[in-house]
């Protein structure tokens, strides 16, 4: 049973229940004992700038309270260190939920504002360059974050008292039920005037469906995952069943959605796993073909067995500043296809920020392309 497919399973039973009125807006008792502090590193309540607020590290989630659609809204302390402060919600449990946080250090950098979905207890971040913003904390001690959800569409804001910044999301990772919220913090934060309600909103995106290209590879076979050990030269198929797998509607493939590494959570002190996803590419004639695609974090692509390219794209890999970020056209890769059936294998190691793959064929023409089985 994949991970997704539990997810749906473990919203199915939260949506069965009874759903409990709620006023709109709902003001939060910032108070310890409203939340699940299971997955906390530590948690205590204060005094900041003559408020009461909950200081925290890690995730906590807000006892008794699912949202299927909403608005959660809450004030960050503005201190100037580095940290970084999340608003969680739409969670199937404490392993799987979205999330946005703002990098409280990063004031008026254009990766401020973020939005990553958390898998099997790991961040995505690396897998969504596009869904960020910059803006300027300002110098005020409070900044406001907000989250709007409805669907599987979603608004983030953050407003300082000399700027706002927005990100608009239009392909939420986790199913469009009921879930837990709550918030999260990396190397601690404080928080004040935690509210939310379940007034559905309105979220306007244009469509830009129109803009992936037509040899995008939506549909993969993919593997179980492995301790990994090495990218052979050559690899036969011979991995086992083979799971037929589809993309995001951009044609992301979030492998954290499937497989769950054996040690997650814990960054780069994480296990390093491996999975194969593949595809069969059935051409009419023998000819080259350009393969557009990115991955993280390292990774092989093998035709019809033998390995055509090996690739490394950790985290400060190439430098502290190297992110690792993931995007369609990043790499390019000719492909000696034969006359008939090809097999297209590329294997992807993770240890932290995103376990994923995107590819597309540059010249799709007289081809097809289905997952391996």
């Amino acid at each position: 049973m994949t991970l997704f497919r539990s997810l749906l399973l473990s919203f199915a039973a939260v949506a069965s229940a009874p759903a409990h009125a709620i006023a709109a807006p709902r003001k939060v008792p910032l108070h310890a004992d409203a939340f699940d502090l299971t997955l906390a590193r530590s948690v205590f309540e204060r005094r900041v700038g003559g408020r009461d607020a909950l200081c925290l590290d890690g995730p906590v989630f807000l006892k008794q309270v699912r949202l299927r659609s909403g608005v959660i809204s809450v004030d960050v302390a503005n201190e100037r260190r580095r940290h970084f402060a999340n608003i969680l919600f739409r969670g199937a449990d404490t392993r799987n939920y979205e999330q946005v946080y703002a990098r409280m250090h990063k004031s008026r950098q254009p990766d401020a504002l973020q939005y990553t979905p958390e898998l099997g207890g790991a961040t995505n971040w690396q897998l969504f360059i596009e869904e960020q913003a910059g803006v300027d904390f300002g110098d005020a001690l409070w900044v406001t974050l907000e989250v709007a959800f409805n669907s599987d569409r979603a608004r983030f804001s953050v407003r300082s008292d000399v700027d706002e910044a927005h990100v608009l999301v239009d392909d939420l990772v986790l199913p469009d039920a009921r879930g837990l919220i709550g918030l999260g913090a990396l190397q601690g934060a404080c928080f004040s005037n935690f509210q939310y309600d379940d007034a559905a909103p309105e979220i306007q995106i244009a469509d830009q469906s129109a803009d992936a290209p037509d040899g995008l590879i939506r549909e993969w076979g993919l593997s179980q995952s492995r301790a990994f050990e090495t990218f052979p030269m050559r690899i036969q198929n011979s991995i086992g069943a083979w799971e037929n797998v589809a993309t995001q509607d951009n044609g992301l493939l979030l492998i954290g959605g499937h497989r769950e590494q054996r040690v997650s959570g814990s960054f780069e002190d994480n296990s390093l796993d491996v999975v194969d996803v593949g595809v069969v590419i059935t051409s009419r004639k023998k000819r080259d073909v350009a393969l557009s695609f990115d991955l993280s974090d390292q990774g092989a692509v093998y035709l019809n067995g033998r390995r055509l390219h090996r690739y490394d794209n950790t985290f400060r890999r190439k430098g502290l500043t190297y992110r690792g970020d993931v995007l369609l056209g990043a790499q390019s890769l000719t492909l000696p296809l034969k006359r008939g059936r090809n097999e297209l294998i590329v294997s992807i190691a993770e240890r932290a920020n995103g376990w994923g793959v995107i590819a597309a064929l540059e010249d799709s023409d007289g081809l097809t392309i289905e997952p391996l089985e």
